[in-house]
C-alpha cells in the first residue's frame, strides 16, 4: 500500500498546522490561546473561503446568517470579531471567484456610490481626524467589512430569480432570530432566567436583545421585518408571511424600543397608503 501519494486531490495540512504551532510556542510559549485560534484559522478559514467561493446561494444564507447573529464574537488582538465580520472577510477572497461566475457585469447605481463614499470619509477622518487613529481606524475597518455585505450581495444577486430568493431567505432568517428573542423575553418573565437579555438596563425592567447587539437593534431588526412581511402578504396570502408579520410586530413590541416603534408605525403608514392605491386591501 502506497502512503502518501501525490494523486491525492486534497494536499495533507498536517506539516502546515505543525509549523503553524511550533512557530506560535516558540515565539509566544504562554499564548496557548493564541495558538489553539490560529490553529482553528488555518482549518477553517481556507475551507470556508473554498466553500463561499463554490455556491453564490451558500454565500448569501451565510451573509444573512451573519447579519442576524452578531452578539456572538470571537476575541482577536482586543478587537471582537463577529460572524458578520468573518464571513465578509472570507468572502473578500471567494467573491473574486464568484464574480467571474456572473453572466453579465454588475450594474451599479447612485446609491452604491454613495455608500463607497461613505466608507471612504469615515476611513479618512478615521485616519487624520481621529485623536487617537490606530485605535478609530480598527472600528472603521470593522465598520467597512459589514458595509461589505451590502456589495456582496450585489455581486451574488444576479436577477430577480436570486433577488426573491435573497428576500425569502432574509425573511426565514429573520423569524427564527426574533422568535428566539421572545422566547428569552418569556423565559425571563416566567423562569427568571437571564440569557438574551439585559436584567438591569431599564431598572427593573429587563432589556431583551436576543441574538441581536442590544435591544434597540432587536427593535428595529423586528420592526423592519414586520413591515417586510406584510408587503410580501399583500402580494403572496398565504398565512406564513401573516404569521412572520405577527411575530415581528410582538418581537419590535419586547424590545421596549420607542424609536423602533415610532419607525415601525412609519413603516406600517407607508405600507398602508401603497396598499390602497395599489388596491391591495380588501
Amino acid at each position: 500500500m502506497k502512503i502518501g501519494s501525490s494523486t491525492a486531490s486534497i494536499p495533507n495540512p498536517t506539516p502546515l498546522l505543525f509549523f503553524i504551532t511550533a512557530t506560535v510556542l516558540l515565539l509566544w510559549p504562554d499564548a496557548s490561546s493564541v495558538t489553539a485560534l490560529l490553529i482553528a484559522a488555518a482549518v477553517a478559514v481556507p475551507i470556508a473561503a473554498f466553500w463561499l467561493s463554490y455556491s453564490a446561494a451558500g454565500a448569501m444564507v451565510a451573509l444573512v446568517i451573519a447579519s442576524a447573529i452578531p452578539r456572538l464574537y470571537v476575541e482577536i488582538a482586543g478587537l471582537k470579531a463577529r460572524p458578520e465580520h468573518i464571513v465578509c472577510g472570507a468572502l473578500c477572497i471567494s467573491i473574486l471567484f464568484l464574480k467571474k461566475k456572473r453572466r453579465q457585469p454588475v450594474q451599479w447605481i447612485w446609491p452604491d456610490y454613495m455608500l463607497m463614499a461613505y466608507a471612504a470619509l469615515n476611513i479618512f477622518s478615521s485616519l487624520f481626524m481621529s485623536i487617537d487613529p490606530r485605535q478609530t481606524i480598527k472600528w472603521a475597518v470593522q465598520q467597512v467589512l459589514v458595509i461589505l455585505a451590502y456589495f456582496f450581495l450585489r455581486v451574488l444577486v444576479e436577477d430577480r430569480k436570486g433577488l426573491h430568493r435573497a428576500v425569502m431567505t432574509l425573511l426565514a432568517v429573520g423569524s427564527v432570530t426574533v422568535a428566539y428573542g421572545i422566547i428569552c423575553f418569556y423565559s425571563n418573565l416566567i423562569f427568571g432566567t437571564e440569557f438574551g437579555v439585559t436584567v438591569d438596563q431599564y431598572g427593573d425592567i429587563p432589556a431583551t436583545y436576543g441574538f441581536q447587539f442590544e435591544a434597540n437593534i432587536l427593535g428595529s431588526y423586528s420592526g423592519a421585518l414586520a413591515v417586510m412581511m406584510l408587503v410580501i402578504y399583500l402580494y403572496d396570502r398565504r398565512k406564513r408571511f401573516l404569521a412572520g408579520f405577527v411575530l415581528g410586530l410582538a418581537a419590535m413590541g419586547i424590545s421596549l424600543s420607542r424609536g423602533a416603534l415610532g419607525a415601525t408605525l412609519i413603516g406600517l403608514l407607508v405600507v398602508a397608503v401603497f396598499s390602497v392605491k395599489k388596491r391591495l386591501l380588501t
